[in-house]
């Protein structure tokens, strides 16, 4: 039975001023992050930001750009801490995109602060520092800073529930055991992946304790906490029929979805993780560009199993991340931003190696230019995505579209620029199609052929194709074109107005 996550006896010395150094590493993310902070808007944050908004004014959770007959439009049951946070936001500081994105920011850079206290914890400040700057300059991580998407908030309660878990087992304290469990109870409230911070700790507990888990007071402090999150949510999707319809809707239909399906649908997400990119991260060579990280991953995982008195450390961490790649793969959605939630895992994986290789002389110089290489190489792809999307100028765009449709007026287009016109009556195509929008909908305005509607979400499916060319011969019969608004990212939209639809009242 393995039952120690110490390798502490190992200190090889201490780097001076660790804290500082952690404190750097927090400003590294940061000063990346903030570059360009309001560009690349995408339709996720739309998703998230209309529920937050609509809940800002009008207290209910629900995607006010939905039409009457999606449940989305009725009641949003996922997860609700996501869409409050962002109604908060809206309400302390106003409607825009840097209000959406700010709690992601804060809490990425939070959790590069704790993966240095986790990392100082399992193994030494050394370790922390390393995990920190190798956290900071990770390209999910910085992604996740600067969208307003769950994965950041995740990534700080994951690290959170690891960090207040392994210090309850130094101390053999209860409160902090209890402060596990919130943690994970709070990332249940944000996502579904908080399932897969449930199954990381447990990894941890079984570990520590191997079978005698069951009977001890920490891991029931964790569960309990955890599972007394859960009931406010729970209570709510039973509020009444249409909230559990769309519970229902939402997940229990997804979950019958045939494994293999889904199995195989994982492939677009690691694709995305060694760096071939794909339609939404356009890249200029069809080639691995992260290969490095995933091999050097692996290395780490090897080290850490194959030398005894690391292995508890490695059996905890290399199980966090195949109990979570397990629950991913029975999921619908294939991002990889997911990948955000366990680059505290991989931190510590690499850092904890570059450590034990650094304890041989013969093998410190590889083990340290290997920490600069990982380092170095994802701001490198930071700064590169910067550049590369340094155009898709999204309050420039938000600007056009607010000249060209008036206050008070009904509009239809991608859920992508819901933001933009979070103030007038706006439909998102992805849930109205051309029949049902003509003839209930009735938008006075159409926003045209932007980079959704032209190619479809991103994975070379061109999923609106028809939808484009029912509405694009309408309006060329039908309405008056108003102008134009070109963007490299966006696309070229085209703006018309609708004369001879009475507007539908705002709902």
């Amino acid at each position: 039975m393995l039952t120690t996550l110490d390798v502490k006896s190992q200190e090889h010395g201490k780097l001076a001023r660790p804290r500082l150094l952690a404190a750097a590493a927090c400003l590294l993310l940061l000063a990346q992050a903030v570059i360009l902070f309001q560009t690349r808007w995408v339709e996720d944050e739309s998703w998230y930001s209309d529920s937050g908004g609509t809940f800002a004014r009008e207290g209910r959770l629900r995607l006010s750009s939905f039409p009457e007959r999606d449940y989305f439009s009725q009641v949003d049951t996922r997860p609700p801490a996501m869409p409050l946070s962002l109604a908060l936001s809206f309400r302390l500081f106003g409607m825009d995109v840097w209000q959406a994105r700010l709690f992601s920011l804060a809490s990425s850079v939070a959790a590069v602060f704790l993966v240095f206290l986790l990392g100082a914890e399992l193994v030494n400040a050394w370790v922390g520092v390393a995990a920190a700057f190798l956290l900071a300059a990770d390209n999910f991580v910085f992604s996740a800073a600067r969208t307003a998407r769950p994965e950041a908030f995740i990534l700080v309660l994951f690290t959170a529930a690891l960090y207040f878990y392994v210090r309850s087992r130094r101390r053999n304290s209860i409160p902090l055991a209890m402060l596990s469990g919130l943690s994970v109870g709070l990332a249940f409230n944000f996502h579904v992946n908080g399932i897969g911070v449930a199954a990381a700790l447990g990894v941890f507990m079984l570990v520590e304790f191997g079978t005698s888990v069951w009977r001890q007071a920490r891991v029931w402090a964790v569960a309990g906490v955890a599972a007394l999150m859960l009931v406010p949510f729970v209570l709510w999707i039973g509020t009444d029929p249409v909230h559990y319809a769309a519970f229902q809707d939402l997940y229990i239909k997804r979950a019958t979805a045939p494994y293999a399906v889904k199995l195989a649908a994982e492939k677009l997400r690691y694709a995305d993780f060694i760096g071939f990119g794909s339609q939404r991260v356009n890249l200029p060579l069809h080639i691995p560009y992260r290969i490095h990280i995933a091999l050097a991953l692996a290395a780490a995982a090897a080290i850490l199993l194959a030398v005894r008195r690391w292995r508890p450390l490695g059996l905890c961490l290399c199980g966090a991340v195949l109990v979570n790649l397990l629950w991913w793969s029975s999921t619908i959605n294939k991002t990889p931003r997911y990948f955000a939630d366990l680059a505290p895992l991989f931190a510590l994986l690499l850092a904890s190696a570059a450590y034990e290789l650094a304890g041989r002389p013969r093998w410190r110089l590889a083990a340290l230019a290997a920490l600069a290489l990982l380092i170095v190489t994802q701001v490198a792809g930071n700064v590169v995505l910067l550049a590369k999307y340094r155009n898709a100028d999204y309050p420039a765009v938000a600007r056009e579209l607010r000249r060209l449709i008036p206050p008070g007026a009904s509009a239809y287009g991608a859920i992508t620029f819901w933001m933009a016109l979070n103030d007038r009556v706006y439909y998102s195509f992805d849930r109205a199609p051309f029949d049902y929008s003509i003839s209930k909908l009735r938008p006075e305005y159409l926003i045209l052929n932007d980079r959704v509607m032209v190619h479809g979400v991103g994975y070379g499916e061109n999923e609106y194709e028809g939808l484009r060319r029912d509405w694009n011969a309408f309006a060329h019969e039908h309405a008056v074109l108003m102008g134009t608004v070109n963007n490299g990212f966006y696309g070229d939209l085209e703006i018309y107005r609708v004369p001879e639809f009475i507007p539908n009242p705002s709902r």
